[in-house]
């Protein structure tokens, strides 16, 4: 009988942590159900982005305040990143542990010497991202410009800046 008694004692145990276990589950479900169209939109965003959105953004000699937050988070996310064939992307200085050396509308003119590779860059990084790759480092400094700027990634607000920044705001 205390066998059985203890044998209960256990398999409440058990139950407990696999109903947890099941909510945690359907919590993330739910979550990643929520984030699908966002990609989606972020992805749609930046795929309707051309040549001369990142030419004309490069030409800027000091763009708005906001424009320039949503460049260097980009900068920031992608400095050391490798790409599909496992090529750090070349436009983008990074010191010994992998942080950009030049966080600046400069630095951001630089990464996008060449339009067509940053785009498909930033287009191909999405597998990336949503395994987690991304190292912590440079999402950190993100976070901070997005907590700081918030009106740098409101794509209305946005728009009316620079239609580039816009849509690499919804990316970011």
């Amino acid at each position: 009988d205390a066998e059985n008694e203890k044998a209960q004692v256990e398999a409440d145990a058990c139950n407990i942590i696999a109903a947890e276990a099941e909510a945690k589950k359907n919590y993330a479900e739910g979550e990643l159900a929520k984030a699908g169209p966002l990609v989606e939109k972020a992805l749609a965003a930046l795929g309707s982005l051309n040549k001369k959105d990142f030419q004309q953004a490069k030409s800027f000699g000091k763009p708005n305040y906001n424009v320039s937050c949503v460049f260097i988070a980009t900068l920031h996310i992608i400095a050391n990143m490798k790409d599909e064939f496992g090529k750090t992307y070349e436009h983008i200085e990074t010191n010994k542990k992998g942080m950009p050396t030049k966080a600046t509308w400069q630095g951001c003119q630089i990464m996008m010497k060449n339009p067509d590779y940053f785009k498909n860059t930033l287009m191909n990084l999405k597998d990336q991202i949503d395994n987690n790759k991304v190292p912590k480092q440079n999402i950190k400094p993100v976070k901070e410009i997005m907590k700081a700027e918030p009106d740098s990634f409101i794509e209305e607000k946005m728009a009316k800046l620079s239609s580039c920044g816009a849509g690499l705001g919804q990316w970011v």
